[in-house]
């Protein structure tokens, strides 16, 4: 089973544009005013954040140049897999549970209730 994948490319990014060490993208970093410990910076490029502050964001897209696509990707669910019924030895029915494996964490169940008047 196939769940979308984000990938962060920040390190990757670096190396090309020049940026041999945290410390030099720290210091470019610290001119554009964005204050940032050298140790979380240094785990902000090893490790995709839980949050990332959109100015910090702004700041490394300006100071890599490039665009926040570059620096985030998604790699996409494999559309034909969750096309393809999976079979419960049980039944021939897809649960909800198969679908939220393929889907991922994001995926909510929406009940529609219809009432009476509604026909």
């Amino acid at each position: 089973m196939s769940s979308p994948i984000l990938h962060w490319n920040l390190h990757t990014l670096m190396i090309r544009k020049g940026f041999r060490s945290t410390a030099s993208l720290h210091r470019a970093l610290q001119e554009r005013g964005i204050l940032i410990s050298q140790v979380q910076l240094a785990r902000t490029v090893r490790d995709l954040p839980v949050r990332l502050n959109t100015h910090l964001l702004l700041s490394l897209c300006t100071v890599l140049d490039c665009a926040p696509g570059q620096l985030l990707s998604l790699e996409p669910i494999d559309m034909a897999e969750l096309r393809r019924p999976r079979r419960d030895k049980r039944n021939a029915t897809v649960t909800i549970t198969d679908i939220k494996q393929l889907v991922g964490p994001s995926f909510q169940l929406r009940r529609t209730i219809l009432s009476d008047n509604d026909g």
